[in-house]
C-alpha cells in the first residue's frame, strides 16, 4: 500500500463468525482460513465448548491465529436475565474460553441486543463489545447462497466493515471461498484484526 494513501480510500474487512464451534463445519472453515492466510474472529458459545470435539477446534483456531470472543454459555437473550444471571452467562463461557486462550476480552451478545445491566456486567469483567456494520443474513438466505450476494451489497468499499457470518451454516462454509474471491475484487482491500488482538 503507498505509505501516502489516505486509509479512508481502504476497504477495511473483518471477517467474524458466530454460534461455533461445530464439529461438521467449524474445521473445513480453519481449513479454508488456513490456506489463504486469513484471520477472523470467533464468537464462540460456551455450551459449544464442554465437548472433545469443541474444545479441540477452538484450541486449533487460537493457535492459527484467530480471535476468540465470548457469546455467553448458552445463547440467550440477555436483556431478559437479572444481572446475576447475565454474570452468569458470561463468566461461564468465558472460563471455558480462557482455558485454552489465556484471555478473552471481546463479547458479542446474542442476537446483537444490549442494554445497561449487561454492559456493566461486561465492564466489570473487562470486556468490550464488539457488533457489526454487514449482516451476511447467512442464517436466511441460504438458498443459491443468496447471502454472498446480499452482504456484497452491504460492504462499504471505503471504510471500516465488521462482517458477521455463522460457522454452523454448511452453506456458509462451504461457499466461503465465492465470499472472500468476490470480496477480493474489491479495489484496496485489507483483511485485519490486528486493533482487536488482545
Amino acid at each position: 500500500m503507498d505509505p501516502i494513501q489516505s486509509t479512508k480510500d481502504i476497504c477495511s474487512i473483518v471477517l467474524t463468525f458466530d454460534d461455533g464451534p461445530n464439529p461438521e463445519t467449524t474445521p473445513k472453515l480453519l481449513d479454508f482460513l488456513n490456506e489463504n492466510d486469513i484471520k477472523v474472529i470467533f464468537f464462540v458459545i460456551g455450551r459449544n465448548l464442554i465437548t472433545k470435539q469443541g474444545s479441540s477446534i477452538i484450541r486449533r483456531a487460537h493457535v492459527d491465529g484467530h480471535i476468540i470472543g465470548n457469546h455467553t454459555f448458552s445463547h440467550i437473550n440477555l436483556m431478559r436475565l437479572s444481572k446475576p444471571q447475565i454474570r452468569d452467562e458470561i463468566f461461564r463461557a468465558h472460563e471455558l474460553i480462557c482455558q485454552y486462550t489465556e484471555t478473552c476480552v471481546l463479547f458479542r451478545p446474542p442476537f446483537g441486543v444490549t442494554n445497561k445491566a449487561i454492559s456493566q456486567v461486561l465492564a466489570e469483567l473487562g470486556y468490550s463489545q464488539l457488533f457489526w456494520n454487514v449482516d451476511t443474513m447467512d442464517w436466511k438466505y441460504k438458498k443459491n447462497a443468496y447471502w454472498i450476494d446480499y452482504g456484497m451489497k452491504k460492504i462499504n468499499h471505503y471504510g471500516n466493515n465488521i462482517i458477521l457470518m455463522h460457522d454452523i451454516y454448511p452453506t456458509t462454509v462451504g461457499n466461503i471461498r465465492y465470499f472472500i474471491e468476490r470480496i477480493k475484487s474489491i479495489p484496496n482491500i485489507c483483511f485485519s484484526i490486528v486493533e482487536y488482538q488482545e
